[in-house]
C-alpha cells in the first residue's frame, strides 16, 4: 500500500503525511494527511479539504493559495511555482536572516507581527529608523566615527586597530608589488612588526599583469562606466612598471591599500551591506574612520610637528626605514612632503565610497 503522502504548498516537495514540516524546505505545517495523498497521476485532494496553513502567521500563505488552484484543476498536477518577488513587495520568507533576527527580537514584546505585511512592514520601519530615532546613515556616522576614536586611542584597543591598519597596509605592497611585476609577500608579527618582502623584477611577470586590465576591459566592453577605467589602466601600468616610476608606486602601495580598503567600508556603508541596518553601517564606518584618520593623522603629522617626524623616524619595523622616509630619500625632499601626496586619495576616500553606493550595474 502506498504511503500517504503531502505536497509542500511552498515547493511541492511531497512529504510523509507524518511530517510536521517540509523535508526540502522546511516551510510547511503538517495538514490533514488523510485529505491529500500522492500518486503516479499526480496529487488527490479530496473535495472540502482543508488547506494548510501557517499558524505563526494566522492564515494560509503564498503557498497555501497554489495549493488552492489544485482545487479547479482538472488534472490535479501542482502548478509551476510563483517567481520569487524583490524589492518593496517582497514578504518575509523573502528577507534577509539578518532582517529576520532583528523583526523576531522585536517581535518579543508585541503580538502584531504576524501577518506577513506586518512583518514586512516592521522590517521597513526599523531600516528607515536607527537606534535613539536616527536617521541609520547618521548613526553611522556618528557612532562609527566615536568607535574609530576609541580604537585607535585607549590603550589595548589601539594595538589592535594597528593590527587590522597593518594587515590592510601590507596587502596594499603586496598588490603594488605583483602590479609591477614583482613578486611579493606581506608579513605580520602581531608583536608590534609589519613588512612585505619583494623578489627581484620580473619583466614576463609585468608584461603578463597588463593583461588583467585588458581582460577586464573586453569583459566589460559594453559598460563603458567599467570599460574606460580598465582600458585606462593599462598603458598606466605599463608606465609605472617599465620606468623608475616602479619602486616608488610599490612604497606608496601600503599607504594606498589602507585608503583603498578604507573606501571599501565607506561603500559598504552607504550602500548598507547585507541587511540595510544602522548597525551594521555603523561597523563598516568604524573600520573606514579608523583607517582613513590614521592617514590624515600620519600626513599632517610628519607635515607640521617636529615630535611626529621624529617618533616617526624611530619606528620602522624590523630596524628598517618607514615607506615616507625610504620615499623622501628617493625624491629629495622631507618625508612630511612625501606624505602630503596622500591627503589627495585619502580626502577622497570618502565620497568615493559614497560615488560607488549610486552606482548600479
Amino acid at each position: 500500500m502506498e504511503e500517504s503522502r503531502l505536497p509542500c504548498p511552498h515547493c511541492s516537495y511531497p512529504n510523509l503525511a507524518t511530517d510536521e514540516v517540509c523535508s526540502l524546505c522546511g516551510a510547511v505545517r503538517r495538514a490533514d494527511a488523510s485529505k491529500v495523498r500522492i500518486s503516479a497521476g499526480g496529487p488527490e485532494i479530496q473535495e472540502g479539504a482543508p488547506l494548510p496553513a501557517r499558524a505563526e502567521e494566522g492564515g494560509p500563505s503564498r503557498g497555501a493559495a497554489r495549493m488552492s488552484s489544485l482545487l479547479d484543476s482538472e488534472d490535479g498536477a501542482l502548478p509551476p511555482p510563483p517567481p520569487p518577488r524583490a524589492g518593496r513587495d517582497r514578504d518575509e520568507r523573502d528577507f534577509h536572516p539578518f532582517e529576520a533576527m532583528h523583526v523576531q527580537s522585536a517581535a518579543r514584546s508585541t503580538d502584531d507581527l504576524s501577518p506577513p505585511g506586518n512583518y514586512a512592514a516592521e522590517v521597513r520601519r526599523m531600516r528607515d529608523a536607527g537606534p535613539f530615532g536616527l536617521p541609520p546613515l547618521l548613526f553611522a556616522f556618528l557612532a562609527g566615527g566615536a568607535a574609530a576614536a576609541l580604537w585607535s586611542l585607549v590603550p589595548g584597543l589601539a594595538h589592535t586597530a594597528w593590527i587590522l591598519r597593518s594587515f590592510f597596509h601590507e596587502i596594499g605592497h603586496a598588490l603594488a608589488g605583483w602590479a609591477m611585476g614583482i613578486p611579493s609577500i606581506p608579513a605580520l608579527n602581531p608583536g608590534g612588526h609589519a613588512a612585505t618582502m619583494h623578489l627581484e623584477p620580473r619583466t614576463w611577470l609585468a608584461a603578463l599583469m597588463l593583461l588583467v586590465p585588458c581582460g577586464l576591459a573586453w569583459r566589460w566592453r559594453e559598460n563603458l562606466a567599467l570599460a574606460i577605467p580598465a582600458a585606462v589602466a593599462v598603458p598606466l601600468l605599463g608606465l609605472l612598471a617599465f620606468t623608475p616610476m616602479r619602486d616608488l608606486f610599490v612604497l606608496y602601495g601600503g599607504h594606498l591599500g589602507e585608503i583603498l580598503f578604507g573606501t571599501i567600508f565607506f561603500w559598504r556603508m552607504f550602500q548598507g551591506g547585507f541587511s540595510r541596518f544602522a548597525e551594521e553601517r555603523a561597523l563598516y564606518a568604524a573600520v573606514g574612520f579608523m583607517l582613513l584618520g590614521a592617514n590624515l593623522w600620519l600626513s599632517f603629522g610628519l607635515l607640521l610637528f617636529p615630535s611626529v617626524q621624529a617618533w616617526y623616524a624611530g619606528s620602522g619595523s624590523f630596524g628598517g626605514e618607514n615607506d615616507y622616509l625610504r620615499i623622501a630619500s628617493r625624491l629629495g625632499v622631507t618625508a612630511g612632503s612625501a606624505a602630503a601626496l596622500m591627503l589627495v586619495p585619502a580626502f577622497l576616500s570618502l565620497p568615493f565610497g559614497w560615488i560607488l553606493s549610486l552606482w548600479k550595474e
